[in-house]
């Protein structure tokens, strides 16, 4: 597997909860406050020379950096965050032993970084909870949907009645909506299994409310970041090692790193006057703009888009990356916002829908965007029941026809199906990316 292209290197910053960092000498180590800067893709504290795995060769890293201690050269954090593997801020004998305990893959408690910061879970993860489709995909593709208990029930997230069939059948709901949990549901399931219910996989900025509460039940919060273009690399490999499924959080990973390096190779070799100017639609809703460094954007960006739109909206409850548009707004037909084609990418669209179930979004937006120049010709609707890069290869595909090969998205994404769904699915038969061509003589009537 290809570990080293850089445009698929995720890099994830951290905000307020960092890693123990140390000035590293010869002399007594005296701990420093913490760093907000993690790097690596396997986000595990132990995994010394940041590559993809837990192995000898962190061994020789940690040995590496003990040694330059003692000469009097510091350790690096910036380039290696996970050496300090007990998380207590310095390099030292108690890092090794605990590494050789990671290597042998020993029940241990585990120090980790998902979406939010540092967190600690006991070893292995045998059983978790799910709040919130999309998280529900990654479960089946590492292999681990059995180790599923308990999952979230929403009538404006439904599951995908082809993909979910297993959490339809055999997982009880634990909440009554998308984004939160009933406790006595989450401690009915628990009972029910030797060890209870050790994590439950949300989403970032989901179970706020309720988290303190569920981790004095011993139950651990881990907002990972699957749903992310940028996260999902490192949390298929971090939850993959952590949930005893290493092999196929790898052989996921590498289909990833493959698709993306067969992206790049087309968009690397394009001038910005060949790529298109790109205004994103919030993925969860029509009602907003997302900046060029929302998550919603990045897939677009990824494809070969050009995304020029900045956003500093601190009251869009989205972390300052979307801005919202009020019904008599006027402020998005702005020429900053003149664009090529306007991509929304609803989580509403599953491996059931058809070009029909866009006809949803085109009519919602229609309320904001109507008189914006690019719609509805130029409006893009693309499916997010798919990894990320997939996705990427549908806009890349659209973006730039003559660089690849007849239905190379369609190929890709039947692969995908094939060797990590465990169903049989003929991608032929979904709808994955709509344009307004494809339904606009619905739309005249709608």
């Amino acid at each position: 597997m290809n570990t080293k292209v850089v445009a698929i290197l995720a890099v994830l910053v951290v905000v307020g909860a960092g890693v123990g960092i140390a000035v590293m000498t010869s002399a007594p180590q005296e701990k420093v406050k913490k760093s907000t800067n993690l790097e690596g893709r396997l986000m595990i504290y132990g995994n010394a020379n940041g590559d993809d795995y837990l192995d000898k060769d962190d061994l020789t890293k940690i040995n590496e950096i003990i040694a330059d201690i003692k000469a009097d050269k510091p350790w690096d954090a910036k380039a290696f965050p996970f050496a300090d593997a007990n998380c207590d801020g310095v390099i030292d004998e108690n890092d090794v032993q605990m590494i050789k305990d990671l290597i042998d893959r020993k029940p241990m408690v585990v120090n980790f970084a998902d979406a939010t910061g540092t967190k600690s879970i006991n070893y292995p993860i045998k059983h978790v909870g799910i709040i919130s489709t999309p998280l529900l995909d990654p479960m089946i593709i590492l292999g681990v949907q059995e180790k599923v208990i308990g999952r979230h029930n929403s009538p404006q997230t439904p599951l995908d009645p082809i993909k979910h069939q297993y959490y339809i059948k055999n997982v009880p709901a634990i909440s009554k909506n998308a984004a939160s949990v009933e406790r006595d549901l989450v401690s009915k399931e628990s009972q029910k299994y030797e060890g209870g219910m050790n994590a439950i996989l949300t989403r970032v900025g989901f179970l706020m409310k309720e988290q303190k509460a569920l981790e004095s039940d011993g139950i651990k919060i881990l907002r990972m970041g699957f749903e992310s273009e940028k996260r999902s690399l490192p949390a298929y490999l971090t939850l993959g090692y952590l949930m005893e499924a290493e092999k196929r959080s790898h052989e996921v990973v590498e289909f990833i790193d493959g698709v993306n390096e067969k992206i790049v190779s087309v968009v690397s070799k394009k001038t910005d006057a060949e790529r298109p100017v790109l205004v994103t639609v919030s993925g969860h809703k029509t009602d907003a703009i997302s900046g060029n460094t929302d998550e919603n954007s990045l897939t677009g960006i990824r494809a070969g888009g050009i995304n020029r739109i900045v956003v500093s909206d601190s009251g869009s409850g989205m972390g300052g990356t979307t801005k919202s548009i009020k019904e008599n707004d006027t402020w998005q037909l702005g020429s900053e916002y003149e664009c090529k084609y306007l991509i929304n990418n609803p989580t509403a669209l599953n491996y059931e829908s058809t070009k029909d179930s866009a006809i949803k979004s085109f009519n919602e937006a229609k309320v904001f965007f109507n008189k914006h120049e690019t719609f509805p010709k130029g409006f893009v609707v693309v499916s997010t029941c798919m990894p990320p890069c997939i996705s990427a290869a549908y806009l890349s595909q659209f973006f730039f026809p003559e660089d690849y090969e007849k239905d190379f998205a369609d190929k890709i994404h039947q692969d995908f199906v094939d060797k990590f769904l465990g169903i049989k699915y003929d991608v032929k038969n979904g709808t994955f990316l709509i344009t307004y061509d494809d339904v606009k003589d619905k739309l005249a009537s709608a």
